[in-house]
């Protein structure tokens, strides 16, 4: 199997309606081909296919709508208009057992599975990751000419997952009207120079036209003719491509081993010691930082390697058993400090990109404060325990 994801940063690009027509071209194509709406908050591929019926989900047994050489799943056949707020391990297991238990019609080995991903680059969109890296062969992404921002921040950020782009699509570029003028209600286009800097494809132009809109509202199953030969580059460029296998949410889940894992349980511990015989930690506990209880996790995979209980009190950093409270928790992945340490990321990006989690109410900005002086004096120690890890 193959997967395509369909993303686009912020809604209203019409990234669904490109997901949907990417589908039917290559259904029509006779390539066995699935449709998966991703969204949980707000999924709309069902309306723009028509498509009205509740998918009943039992143990061992999950249903989809059958269509012409296309299976399709949405979760809003799931929820119909029930409120719907999920954590996201619990999206990333629904997507696993979709792929595990649903009816497919299609031939699942030799199938083209088309995700049309939640608007966004968080927890969501992670999940969608964590639940199909090994079949995702590329991203289509799709912009609109005045988020030209958005465009470089979303390539950004596939290129810091290993996701090749499969190209990029700018959407409702232009309105041509009746006596072929053009308006360009959104601005001049940025995508086309963008993608020569990511040096990735640029896939053309779709214009906002009032006939793609109502062959798409009439729930008709055909391609625009002004979208066909955009979807056909995209179906090649699928054909060539190889599930890409591996990612940095696959490396970040890799278990480390057990010897590593006591290595690193002593690096913590050194780094302790180092920072209370090298740092003014006074200057801390004065910024409003004393006093409280820091709960530091390292975790692998899942499983915990090592998790202190640190408190700064009058100048020093004491390591606590059992406290009462916890004001901060800071919690990372063993690949994470290699990686930091290798100095192929920095703390800062490892934040925003969430390998680094700060959960507490004294303040992130503070807390981050604390662990880039934290870190370094613990650079040296992670560096000596990764020296024979691959991250």
């Amino acid at each position: 199997m193959k997967t395509v994801l369909v993303v686009g940063l912020k809604g209203g690009t019409g990234k669904s309606s490109v997901a949907v027509m990417l589908a039917m071209h290559l259904s029509q194509s006779n390539r066995d081909t699935i449709l998966v709406d991703a969204d949980v908050d707000s999924p709309n591929l069902a309306d723009i296919l028509k498509v009205d019926s509740k998918i009943k989900i039992e143990p061992n047994r999950i249903e989809v709508v059958h269509l012409d050489n296309l299976d399709f799943f949405s979760f809003g056949l799931i929820t119909k208009d029930r409120a719907v707020s999920m954590r996201g391990e619990s999206y990333v297991q629904m997507l696993l057992d979709v792929l595990q238990f649903a009816e497919w019609k299609v031939n699942l080995k030799n199938a083209i599975m088309i995700i049309d991903c939640p608007a966004g680059a968080s927890d969501l969109f992670r999940g969608v990751l964590k639940a199909y890296y090994q079949t995702i062969v590329g991203a289509v992404v799709v912009t609109i000419p005045s988020a030209w921002r958005d465009l470089k921040r979303l390539l950004g950020i596939l290129k810091y997952y290993n996701v090749p782009v499969i190209g990029v699509i700018n959407n409702m570029a232009y309105f041509r009207c009746e006596h072929g003028k053009e308006y360009r209600f959104f601005g001049e286009s940025r995508a086309e120079e963008i993608c020569k800097e990511f040096n990735v494809l640029y896939l053309g132009e779709i214009p906002l036209s009032p006939e793609i809109f109502e062959i798409l509202q009439a729930g008709v199953p055909i391609v625009p003719p002004e979208v066909e030969p955009i979807m056909q580059r995209i179906a090649e460029r699928i054909d060539e491509l190889k599930p890409v296998g591996s990612s940095i949410l696959d490396r970040i889940m890799k278990r480390v081993s057990d010897s590593v894992k006591k290595n690193m349980v002593k690096a913590v511990a050194k780094t302790i010691i180092k920072l209370n015989k090298s740092v003014n930690l006074k200057k801390l506990t004065d910024s409003g930082f004393g006093g409280n209880v820091i709960e530091f996790i390292i975790h692998s995979g899942g499983d915990i390697v090592t998790q202190v209980y640190l408190k700064l009190t009058d100048g020093r950093l004491i390591v606590l058993k059992e406290p009462k409270t916890v004001n901060i928790t800071i919690m990372t992945d063993v690949n994470t400090l290699f990686r930091l340490a290798k100095d192929e990321l920095d703390l800062e990006t490892a934040y925003l990109m969430g390998e680094i989690e700060v959960l507490g109410s004294t303040g992130t900005t503070r807390t981050l404060s604390f662990l880039q002086e934290m870190w370094s004096h613990m650079k040296d120690e992670i560096i000596e325990v990764a020296k024979d890890e691959v991250a």
